[in-house]
C-alpha cells in the first residue's frame, strides 16, 4: 500500500483493537482476511472467533482492567489457536497471552501492508513457528523505500519477542500512529533512504572538514514556561510542566519526542507543576499547588483519565516498584521528614 494509506488504515484497525480490549476481549486471530473495508473507506475488525473472553472491571484510578474468566478448552493454556503467520511468540507457544498479542499481530499486519511480504514466513508451518520464536524481520525501511525511519521503528516494537518490551497499550500505539500520519501528510517525515544518503556524504567530508560540534535541540518551542522534565522509562515520550498557550495556569503535558504537538494531561486551576513518571511507564506522579505552603501530590494515568489525590507533601519520587512514593513533608510542629506512600493503598480507597 502507499505510506498514507497504510497509516490512515492502520490507525483506525488499531483504534477498534483498542475499544476491543478496554471491553476486556482480546482478538487472537487478527490477520488480513479479518480486515474488511466498506465502500465509505471506514475499516472493519471482523471474526472474533477465537477472542479470549474476559471479565471486565474497574482497575485502579479508574482505568479498565480485566480479568481472566473460565475459558473455553480451544483457549486455555497449551492449546495453540489463530492462524500460524500471524501469531505472537507466547501464542505461538500454547502460553497465556493478553493484549500484548494482539499487538505483535498488529506489528505483522502492518509490516505487510508496508512491505508486501509477510514478516514471518517458512515452507511449513513449523518452520514458520520457528521463525516467529527465533528470527527478526527484514526491516521495513528496506523493502519499501518511502517508509520513514520511525515507521520501522514502530513496526519494530510491536514485534518485539518480549512482551515487556512492546507497545503495551494499543491506545498508545495509535497515537504514535496517528502523529506519523500527520508527519507524513505534512511531509515532514523522512524516509530512511534519504537519510542514508545523507549519512554516505557526510563520511565522505569527514576526511576533509572536522567533526562539527554537537548543537542541542529543543524537545519543546512552545510560548510561556515549559520546565520540569520526566522521560518515560523507554524514552520514547516527556512529561512537562507548561503555563499554557495563553500563558495563565500549569499544567501537565505529555508529548513524544521529537513528534507532534502536546497532551494535555490536566486542567485544574491551580498550578500543577514537577510530573513524575512511575518506573513501569503506566502512572504519572505531579504536585498541584494548593496553597503558598501546601501542595499535594496526585497521580494520573500516562495516557491519560481521572486523577487520585495521594497526599499533602512538597515533593515525591517513585520506588522502582512503581507501587510506593517516597515523600517530604513537615508535619505542624516537626521538623521536616521523608515519608513512605503506598499507591496500592490509595487505589484500595479510591
Amino acid at each position: 500500500m502507499r505510506l498514507n494509506e497504510a497509516l490512515k488504515y492502520a490507525v483506525q484497525i488499531a483504534d477498534a483493537l483498542a475499544q476491543a480490549h478496554a471491553a476486556g476481549i482480546i482478538h487472537r486471530d487478527l490477520k488480513p482476511s479479518n480486515i474488511m473495508m466498506a465502500e465509505n473507506g471506514l475499516v472493519k475488525v471482523l471474526d472474533f472467533g477465537l477472542a479470549k473472553l474476559t471479565e471486565t472491571a474497574t482497575g485502579e484510578f479508574g482505568e479498565t482492567a480485566t480479568i481472566r474468566a473460565e475459558e473455553d478448552p480451544r483457549t486455555e493454556e497449551g492449546t495453540i489457536v489463530g492462524t500460524v503467520a500471524y501469531m505472537s511468540p507466547e501464542q505461538a507457544e500454547g502460553k497465556k497471552v493478553d493484549a500484548r498479542s494482539d499487538i505483535f499481530s498488529f506489528g505483522s499486519l502492518l509490516y505487510e501492508m508496508i512491505t508486501g511480504p509477510r514478516a514471518f514466513q517458512g515452507q511449513t508451518k513449523v518452520s514458520t513457528l520457528s521463525a516467529i520464536l527465533h528470527q527478526e524481520p527484514k526491516p521495513a525501511s528496506e523493502i519499501a523505500d518511502e517508509a520513514p525511519h520511525e515507521l520501522q521503528k514502530i513496526i519494530a516494537r510491536c514485534l518485539r519477542k518480549n512482551p515487556d518490551r512492546r507497545f503495551q497499550h494499543m491506545a498508545d500505539l495509535k497515537v504514535a500512529l496517528e502523529e506519523l500520519k500527520e508527519e507524513s501528510e505534512s511531509g515532514s517525515a523522512v524516509a530512511p533512504i534519504a537519510v542514508a544518503g545523507v549519512a554516505v556524504w557526510v563520511l565522505a567530508r569527514s576526511e576533509r572538514t572536522p567533526e562539527a560540534a554537537l548543537v542541542p535541540v529543543p524537545l519543546t518551542s512552545y510560548p510561556g514556561d515549559e520546565w520540569a522534565p520526566s522521560f518515560s522509562p523507554d524514552g520514547n515520550q516527556v512529561a512537562f510542566a507548561w503555563n499554557g498557550p495563553s500563558q495563565d495556569n500549569y499544567d501537565i503535558y505529555v508529548k513524544l519526542v521529537g513528534t507532534g504537538p502536546p497532551v494535555r494531561l490536566t486542567s485544574d486551576p491551580a498550578d500543577d507543576l514537577s510530573p513524575a513518571w512511575s518506573p513501569d511507564g503506566r502512572f504519572i506522579a505531579f504536585l498541584r499547588m494548593l496553597s503558598n505552603e501546601r501542595s499535594a501530590v496526585f497521580l494520573i494515568p500516562a495516557i491519560g483519565g481521572p486523577e487520585r489525590k495521594v497526599a499533602e507533601v512538597n515533593s515525591q519520587a517513585w520506588f522502582p516498584d512503581s507501587k510506593w512514593l517516597a515523600t517530604i513533608d513537615q508535619p505542624p510542629g516537626k521538623p521536616s521528614a521523608v515519608f513512605l506512600v503506598s499507591v496500592e493503598a490509595v487505589r484500595r480507597k479510591g
